[in-house]
């Protein structure tokens, strides 16, 4: 009988290999004053060194239960007597077996890595979207450089239109010399285009490995380009471009022939009032909307809330860009634009109203794009102690290679850990708090590929009633007595698990939407528990993990035992003397220790590497708007060779000339900068 009882003890690692129960050095702690193992009593030691780990006494089945039973289970072992059904009671028990509890689950790999490769966040569709700003910018530089063409050429179109060609005739022939730019325009967009994805990729791998995840820049890719992507791109970029080109080429042939082999202005005087009201129409337009989204987003989620952001800016900037299209029509009054440099280059700008504006609108896209996304940068949070931060008041988070139940603000642990006096000290007066972790999938922005398990935190009574962290919503609080929105952790019932949740996560990477939302998750055995989201948090440390209360998190995972992480708050004590004193505390668990700040510039740099790419863009725009500037120029310098000459003859000197036309773009450019940054 001792033979068998003591094979059914399991072998432990520094306890059933010792002789004496004074050499036992197990991987947990235990009281040695309960063990007598000092002579002349030793009674344990002694049945220790004659029997081993023999039980010293034999219960009933139900006594046994209750004294040692756990949420691991009841039993460690079943003993089944000689039957002759004995195959077929070995093939129930192990027919019975869950494999799920055994830590055994068969997953389907390439279905989930498949899944996982689509990613957590849609950046093909933001990239398409804030793309499309710079598309906007391309096609009226196209415009622009059109009209140089046609300001060029306008006397010999004067003299076509002068012989009786119609309009619609001119309209074909420009269109024509346009349609063979734009596709030699094309050819060469469609082999530079992969080089700049690639240039783009190439940058972001850098970032990214640089302040974010060293290694990973294969997440990326390689910037390769399918062919059908490629021909779609070029089709749809001839289309933009021709249609870019058969407005200006209506624009040219519609205008008398008079006014092109003189060069006039491209508004007659009696259409600058239409064109005017016009514009100020779609100026109160767009404003009153802009003003109206603002208010509406201010009702809305934070998803819905990034959309309006955009939208109302949109809207600002195309009434602001109407406000200064009003500005540019309507020009310098009778002889007072004539008194100065500064009215002669105003007056420059009115002779073409189109012109300017085109300019303007350029430059104020690429503004409002660098400015916009500008305004989700990320940065360190002024008071990172601050309770109601995204660091919630913690100073380090502890992550362990194994579980540990080491608690080091336990007395009675802490003195069997061998630490100095000055360590205990330190510890004593820090907050260590122990929490418990399920496996799972990162579901942090740190992860590019979509999490399928994310990873469950258990936290105790302790953490819940420190509180802290600052909350985007929650489900109401049980009473007015209540205020710290923590406290909906716990389940109350059949119901399902009560969980929080960073916001960015539970929208973007787990795609889970609000508070109130319900998710399954599997347990231990693979069978799916029913959670609800009760709060989302601002970003902050804890992105990544769904939180619940310890005693759920318990109930749900019982083979999980140990903490897997800590939250450390040094409080009055340098940080480095508690990091240093707590990975004292925790070797033997294999601890890791990251001060809160150093993860939360990781997460937030994730942001701002892709906030960088998307400023790239507005750089890309801002480079559109140089060449438009100098086109712009150039024609309209092209068209007042006469003017300039005369100004010249009546007495200006050129350096007078020169500053006319710097004048003239730092207005156009002016105007664009003001209205970007405006809307």
């Amino acid at each position: 009988g001792a033979a068998v009882a003591r094979s059914l003890v399991p072998e432990v690692e520094g306890i059933t290999d010792e002789k004496s129960i004074a050499d036992w050095d197990p991987p947990f702690p235990f009281d040695r004053s309960k063990v007598r193992t000092v002579p002349p009593h030793d009674e344990d030691d002694r049945y220790w060194k004659a029997h081993g780990a023999t039980p010293k006494a034999f219960v009933s089945l139900g006594c046994g239960e209750r004294l040692a039973g756990s949420r691991f289970g009841a039993t460690t072992a079943w003993f089944v007597p000689p039957t002759s059904r004995q195959a077929e009671v070995a093939a129930e028990l192990a027919g019975n077996i869950v494999p799920e509890r055994l830590g055994l689950r068969v997953e389907a790999s390439r279905r989930d890595a498949l899944a996982a490769a689509k990613g957590s966040t849609p950046f093909g569709g933001l990239f398409l979207a804030l793309s499309s700003f710079v598309v906007a910018a391309g096609l009226l530089l196209e415009w622009l450089l059109f009209s140089l063409l046609v300001a060029a050429r306008r006397r010999d179109i004067g003299v076509l239109a002068a012989i009786g060609w119609p309009a619609a005739q001119i309209t074909r022939l420009l269109v024509l010399v346009g349609a063979l730019a734009a596709a030699v325009g094309g050819i060469v967009g469609t082999a530079v285009g992969p080089a700049w994805a690639r240039l783009l990729l190439g940058a972001l791998s850098s970032s990214w490995n640089a302040s974010v995840a060293a290694g990973s820049s294969s997440a990326f890719g390689d910037g390769a380009i399918g062919w059908t992507s490629l021909g779609v791109g070029a089709v749809a970029g001839f289309l933009l471009s021709m249609a870019a080109i058969v407005s200006a080429a209506r624009r040219a042939a519609g205008q008398k022939p008079l006014t092109l082999l003189r060069g006039g202005g491209d508004l007659a005087a009696a259409d600058r009032p239409r064109a005017g009201r016009r514009a100020l129409v779609v100026a109160l337009l767009s404003l009153v909307g802009a003003l109206a989204v603002t208010a509406l987003a201010g009702r809305l989620e934070a998803q819905a809330a990034v959309g309006m952001f955009f939208l109302s800016g949109v809207l600002a900037l195309v009434g602001l860009l109407s406000l200064v299209r009003l500005l540019l029509t309507r020009g310098p009054g009778g002889r007072a634009g004539l008194k100065s440099l500064v009215g002669l280059a105003w007056r420059g700008l009115a002779h073409r109203p189109s012109r300017a504006f085109s300019i303007a609108a350029i430059v104020a896209v690429a503004e409002f794009l660098i400015v916009a996304v500008s305004a989700f940068s990320l940065s360190s949070p002024a008071r990172p102690r601050e309770r109601s931060g995204p660091t919630g008041g913690w100073t380090s988070i502890a992550t362990f290679a194994a579980p540990t139940a080491v608690n080091p603000t336990d007395p009675d642990v802490v003195a069997d850990l061998g630490l100095s006096d000055d360590a205990r000290q330190t510890l004593a007066a820090a907050t260590l708090e122990p929490i418990r972790a399920s496996s799972g999938d990162d579901a942090s922005c740190t992860n590019l590929y979509a999490p399928a398990r994310p990873i469950v935190l258990g936290v105790g009574p302790r953490f819940v009633s420190r509180g802290g962290f600052r909350f985007t919503g929650h489900a109401p609080l049980p009473s007015p007595a209540v205020t710290n929105p923590w406290e909906l952790l716990g389940r109350q019932g059949d119901g399902p698990i009560p969980a929080i949740l960073d916001d960015a996560t539970a929208r973007w990477a787990l795609k889970l939407g609000g508070v109130g939302a319900r998710f399954s998750l599997p347990d231990d055995e693979g069978t799916l528990v029913p959670f609800e989201i009760v709060g989302l948090l601002e970003p902050g440390i804890l992105q990544g993990w769904v939180i619940v209360a310890e005693s759920d998190f318990q109930s749900v995972f019982p083979s999980r035992s140990g903490a897997a992480m800590a939250l450390i708050d040094a409080g009055e004590e340098p940080l480095s003397a508690v990091d240093r004193a707590a990975s004292a505390a925790w070797v033997d668990a294999g601890v890791t220790i990251q001060p809160t700040l150093d993860r939360l510039r990781s997460l937030s740099a994730v942001q701002n590497t892709f906030l960088a790419a998307f400023q790239a863009l507005g750089t890309l725009g801002l480079l559109l708007g140089t060449a438009g500037v100098a086109a712009a120029q150039v024609q309209g310098v092209l068209e007042r060779i006469g003017t300039f000459g005369l100004l010249g003859a009546v007495g200006f000197p050129p350096a007078r000339l020169r500053a006319i036309v710097l004048l003239e773009t730092c207005f156009m450019v002016g105007l664009g900068l003001a209205a970007g940054a405006l809307a």
